[in-house]
C-alpha cells in the first residue's frame, strides 16, 4: 500500500494491522521523520526497543534468525522494532520471504532507503501488499517548506511574518535535514538576542554557497561576529557532523593568543611576539589578531581553552549532550561578560 508523506499521521491514528514499513527517497530528513513517527506510535501502545541494522552487516539467513528471535518480548517485556537501512537490494528477496511467513506476528519492521527504482522488487512488493506501507520521500515542495518553517517557529513560540517565511523558503534547499539545521541556527540567534528582529531579514543568517575562509571564520567567532557564525557554521562542520574540526581550529587559535600574551608578559612588544608565531599570522588578519589580544585577558583565554578541552573530552567519551555543550560554549564568544561564568 502506498500513501503520501503528509498522510502518515492520519494513517497511524487509525487502527491498522500494518507491521512493515518502507520509507525511501532522496529526502533523508523525511525518511528519518517517518521512522520516528512509527516508533512513537508503537511506543504509545507498548514498551518498545529499536534494533538498528544495516543491510551490509546482515549475512544470508541472519534476517530470518532475527525475526524468529524477536517475535516475542524480551525479559523486560519490551517488544522489538527492527530498523533496517537498505544500502542495496541484495536482501530484498530474503526480506520478502520473511514477511511472507505467517508465524511472524510480533515483529514490526521499518526499512529506510534512498530512492528505489520503479522496477525494484521490494518496492513493488510493498506497493501491492495491503499489510505493508510504503511512502516515497521526495524533495520538499514550496508549500511543504513554508509549513515546516512555520511549524518550527511555532514550536518555539516565536512569531514569524508570512513575508519572512516566503523569503526564507526561497533561499533554503529542498532537503528537510538542511532546512531544519538552518532554522535551528536562526532560532538560537533569536533566543540569544532580546532585541527586536522584525526589521531584519532572517534570510541573512542562512548559509550561502560561497567557499568558506576557515581562518576568517575562526577570527570572526573569537571577535564575537555572530552573523558570520550562523551563516557559515553548517558549511564548516558539514551540518554539525564535524564539530571536532571546529573545536580543533578554535583551540589552535587560542593557543596562539595565549603564546603571544606570554611573550608580552616577558616584556616583548606585540609585533615581536607575533613574529615568533609559527606559522605567522597572515597579514590580512593582523589587525584582527591584535584586537583579540587587547580584548581578552590571559585568564579569559585560559578559561576558554579549559572549556573547549572539556568539550573535546565529551566528544571522545560520546557524551549525549556533547554537541549542545560545545555550541553553548561557542555562544560565550558573543557574550564576553559570560566568559568567566561557571558552566
Amino acid at each position: 500500500m502506498i500513501i503520501k508523506f503528509d498522510s502518515l499521521d492520519n494513517f497511524l491514528l487509525k487502527e491498522n494491522k500494518n507491521k512493515y514499513f518502507l520509507f525511501h527517497g532522496p529526502n533523508i530528513g523525511k525518511v528519518n521523520e517517518c521512522q520516528e513517527k512509527v516508533v512513537n506510535y508503537y511506543r504509545e501502545k507498548k514498551k518498545l526497543d529499536v534494533l538498528n541494522l544495516h543491510s551490509e552487516e546482515l549475512k544470508k539467513g541472519r534476517l530470518l534468525e532475527l525475526f524468529t528471535t524477536y517475535q516475542t518480548p524480551n525479559i523486560f517485556g519490551d517488544h522489538t522494532l527492527l530498523s533496517i537501512y537498505l544500502s542495496d537490494e541484495r536482501l530484498s528477496k530474503e526480506i520478502i520471504s520473511c514477511f511472507s511467513q505467517q508465524n511472524i506476528f510480533n515483529v514490526s519492521v521499518v526499512i529506510r532507503s534512498e530512492q528505489l527504482p520503479k522496477n525494484s522488487i521490494i518496492r513493488s512488493f510493498f506497493e501491492k501488499e495491503e499489510n505493508c506501507l510504503i511512502i516515497p520521500c521526495y524533495e520538499e515542495t514550496k508549500k511543504e517548506k513554508k509549513l515546516l518553517i512555520e511549524k518550527l517557529f511555532g514550536k518555539e513560540k516565536i512569531h514569524i511574518e508570512l513575508d519572512q517565511i516566503e523569503i526564507i523558503s526561497n533561499k533554503l534547499p529542498n532537503d528537510r535535514i538542511e532546512i531544519k539545521n538552518e532554522i535551528e541556527k536562526i532560532l538560537i540567534l533569536l533566543k540569544m538576542s532580546p532585541k527586536d528582529h522584525s526589521n531584519v531579514s532572517l534570510s541573512n543568517f542562512i548559509s550561502d554557497s560561497l567557499e568558506i575562509d576557515n581562518i576568517k571564520f575562526i577570527n570572526d567567532i573569537v571577535i564575537g561576529d555572530s552573523l558570520s557564525f550562523f551563516k557559515e557554521y553548517n558549511k564548516f562542520t558539514d551540518f554539525g557532523n564535524d564539530n571536532i574540526k571546529l573545536l580543533g581550529y578554535l583551540l589552535e587559535h587560542l593557543y596562539k593568543l595565549s603564546f603571544v600574551q606570554g611573550k608580552l608578559r616577558e616584556g616583548k612588544n606585540i609585533e615581536q611576539s607575533m613574529a615568533e608565531l609559527k606559522p605567522p599570522i597572515f597579514f590580512k588578519y593582523h589587525d584582527s589578531f591584535i584586537y583579540q589580544i587587547e580584548k581578552f585577558k590571559e585568564i579569559d583565554i585560559r578559561k576558554m581553552k579549559d572549556d573547549l578541552i572539556q568539550c573535546k573530552k565529551n566528544f571522545i567519551d560520546n557524551k549525549i549532550s556533547s554537541k549542545y555543550e560545545f555550541l553553548f560554549t561557542i555562544l560565550k564568544f558573543f557574550s564576553p561578560k559570560d566568559l568567566l561564568k561557571k558552566t
